[in-house]
């Protein structure tokens, strides 16, 4: 069994499922009447969950006042109780380091969200969490950044260096950051299109390049060895093995919630990646896998049926 670790922003989604009565008087908005909530796993959380369900040995960051009593809050503590499940990179707080994503739907269409956010994690953790990834061993290292604090430049930089020196394959699903460089060398980088014209925004490059060029860019200026562009409804991109431009079109998908999907991409491409499947196939495999989770309200687990 493969090991990997997971660096980044966990989080809980919630989703209230709720009858609009009428639109409030005070305002032109409606009135929600709650029918029942569902809790799922968001963020980092959500990516562990999915490699979890593809077969690795999986340490994923967590850092919390209590563990099991926060899953067993949310319903959730089957994640944690996960027989592949690592505790390797659980750490104690004065409070739970996680956001919670509340959002409100109706009609099977989500009408609303409201975001709590954390607090980031402490500096002085870095060290601690740096040799809790030597000590695991993984074979791969994915970095599922929301950057929402449990990420440090530090940190970042120190875990690629090691990955470096060790050969183990590193995965990055970037967000907007002050300084994205911090990725240099990773071997995967699977920002949207958005994040990829930030990215050359920090490099000193002009925005709204084609995504040849991007990919070029990424390549040769932050030496990532497989960028990746996703493109929303319009697929996803990179470049192959011999530099060419490779496009894979977007499955057609009935849309539902494009919650997870950037999760399922990262998820099985380091599924690909591990099992020395080709670039260009895992390309195939995780559009199909993207486009079956936004066919799904909420964070949708998938199988390997679900994408090979």
């Amino acid at each position: 069994m493969k090991k990997v670790v997971l660096l980044g922003d966990g989080m809980i989604d919630v989703y209230h499922r709720c009858e609009v009565t009428r639109i409030a008087p005070e305002g032109p908005f409606p009135v929600l009447n709650e029918l029942s909530s569902d809790y799922m796993l968001g963020g980092s959380f959500n990516v562990a969950r999915q490699l979890l369900t593809f077969g690795f040995e999986v340490a994923p960051l967590v850092v919390l006042h209590d563990h099991q009593t926060f899953f067993k809050k949310y319903r959730l503590s089957s994640f944690r109780e996960a027989q592949n499940y690592s505790k390797s990179l659980e750490f104690l707080f004065d409070s739970d380091i996680v956001s919670i994503k509340h959002r409100f739907t109706s009609l099977d269409k989500i009408i609303a969200r409201w975001d709590i956010d954390s607090v980031a994690i402490p500096d002085h953790y870095d060290d601690l969490i740096i040799s809790a990834v030597f000590e695991f061993k993984p074979d791969l290292i994915v970095f599922s950044d929301y950057n929402k604090g449990s990420l440090s430049d530090f940190l970042i930089k120190s875990v690629l260096s090691y990955a470096s020196i060790s050969n183990i394959i590193t995965l990055v699903d970037p967000k907007p950051r002050a300084d994205l460089g911090v990725y240099r060398g990773a071997d995967v980088i699977t920002p949207n299109l958005i994040e990829a014209n930030l990215l050359m925004k920090s490099l000193g490059y002009l925005q709204n390049l084609d995504c040849s060029t991007i990919l070029a860019i990424l390549r040769d200026d932050l030496q990532i060895k497989r960028p990746v562009i996703t493109l929303g409804s319009q697929g996803i991109c990179c470049l192959n093995e011999f530099g060419d431009f490779v496009h894979s079109p977007v499955l057609q998908k009935d849309l539902f919630d494009v919650t997870g999907a950037g999760d399922a991409v990262i998820s099985t491409l380091c599924y690909c990646l591990a099992n020395d499947i080709s670039l260009v196939d895992a390309l195939a495999y995780a559009n199909k896998a993207g486009g079956a989770v936004v066919g799904h309200l909420g964070n949708y687990c998938l199988s390997l049926e679900d994408i090979l």
